[in-house]
C-alpha cells in the first residue's frame, strides 16, 4: 500500500535550501518519487515472493513462487504494452505484483517514480511509455539483476540451499539511489560544505532510522572523516569526528581521530582532552598513552 504524509512531517521546515534540494535529488530525503509526495510503505519482496521471484520473472525460471503457482498469462484486454524485458505475455496483475513488491519495494518508491510526472493523476499514467529517464534505467537494471543471476552468481558453487540471488533490494536497501551514508554525505560536503552535510545527516537518520537503506552506526562517520583527512580537510574531518563521538559516545576511535586532528589544528588542551577521553575507554591504548607523553611530559 501507498501512504502519504504531509510535506514536512518527518523533517520540520527546512533551514537549509540548497542541501534540501540536494538531499531530494539523492533520495535521501524521503522516497517519494518525482513530486517527492509519497512513499512506499509495504511489505518487503520476500513476504511476497521468495529471493528467486525477480529472476523468474526476468526469464531465469519459470515459476512465480506464489504457492506452486505459474506467472498469470495475459488474457485479451488486459495485456501489458511495451514489455521489453518481461516475458511479452504476462497479465497486467503479474506485472503490477512483480513492479509493486519486488521493484517499488526495493527501492522504497511508488509507480509514479519510473512511470509518472508531476501534477499528472495515477489514473492518467501512460505505464507504456519510454519517455521518463527512470524508467529506461529501470530496465537496463533489470537485465543488469538477470545477468547476475543467471551467468555470474551460477560459476559459484557455494551459494546455499537455495542458491543466494540479488534483487533490487539488495543494493538499493529501500532507497531510490544505492549509496552509502558516506557517500551521500561527501557528495554535499564537496556541492555545500559540512553545514549542509550534517543538516542532511540529522533529515536522512530521522527519515531511515530503524531501516536499512542506511548505516547509522560509527563505520560511516569513521570512513567519511577518514576521506576528509586524506584530502587534507582537517576542518570538515573536526566537524564529522565531533558529530561521530555525539551519536556514538562508547567509541573511542573517533576520540581518537578527534584528538590526532585538534594537534594538527594547535588545539592542544583539546586533543589531550580527547585522548584522556579515549584511555577511559580504552585503558590500554599504546597510541594514545604516547601522544599524551608527548603533549604533557608525563606519562599518563
Amino acid at each position: 500500500m501507498c501512504a502519504r504524509f504531509p510535506r514536512d512531517a518527518r523533517f520540520g521546515d527546512s533551514r537549509d535550501a540548497k542541501s534540501d534540494s540536494f538531499a531530494r535529488e539523492l533520495g535521501s530525503r524521503n522516497s517519494r518519487g518525482p513530486a517527492w509526495g509519497e512513499a512506499y510503505v509495504g511489505p518487503m519482496p520476500s513476504s511476497v515472493y521468495p529471493p528467486r521471484t525477480l529472476a523468474a520473472m526476468l526469464g531465469l525460471t519459470v515459476a512465480l513462487m506464489l504457492g506452486s503457482a505459474r506467472p498469470a498469462r495475459s488474457q485479451s484486454g488486459d495485456a501489458p504494452r511495451n514489455l521489453k524485458v518481461l516475458p511479452a505475455d504476462l497479465s497486467r496483475d503479474s506485472i503490477v505484483k512483480i513492479m509493486r513488491f519486488t521493484v517499488a519495494s526495493g527501492l522504497g518508491v511508488t509507480c509514479s517514480y519510473c512511470h509518472g510526472a508531476p501534477g499528472v493523476p495515477f489514473d492518467s499514467i501512460d505505464f507504456a511509455s519510454d519517455e521518463r529517464q527512470t524508467k529506461r534505467t529501470a530496465r537496463e537494471m533489470m537485465r543488469m539483476v538477470s545477468r547476475i543471476n543467471g551467468e555470474l552468481l551460477p560459476a559459484i558453487t557455494t551459494r546455499g540451499t537455495p542458491p543466494i540471488e540479488v534483487q533490487c533490494i539488495t543494493c538499493h536497501r529501500g532507497a531510490p539511489r544505492p549509496l552509502m551514508l558516506e557517500d551521500t554525505l561527501g557528495t554535499v560536503i564537496a556541492r555545500f560544505g559540512v553545514d549542509s552535510a550534517l543538516a542532511t545527516y540529522e533529515r536522512i537518520k530521522q527519515r531511515y532510522t530503524g531501516r536499512f537503506a542506511y548505516d547509522f552506526g560509527q563505520r560511516s562517520l569513521n570512513t567519511l572523516a577518514a576521506r576528509l583527512l586524506e584530502q587534507n580537510r582537517l576542518a570538515d574531518a573536526r566537524r564529522v569526528l565531533e558529530l561521530d563521538i555525539r551519536e556514538h559516545p562508547e567509541a573511542w576511535d573517533p576520540a581518537f581521530q578527534l584528538g590526532q586532528v585538534y594537534e594538527s589544528l594547535g588545539e592542544k588542551d583539546l586533543a589531550i582532552a580527547q585522548y584522556r577521553r579515549v584511555l577511559t575507554l580504552l585503558p590500554t591504548h599504546a597510541a594514545t598513552k604516547r601522544r599524551l607523553e608527548a603533549l604533557t611530559g608525563r606519562a599518563p
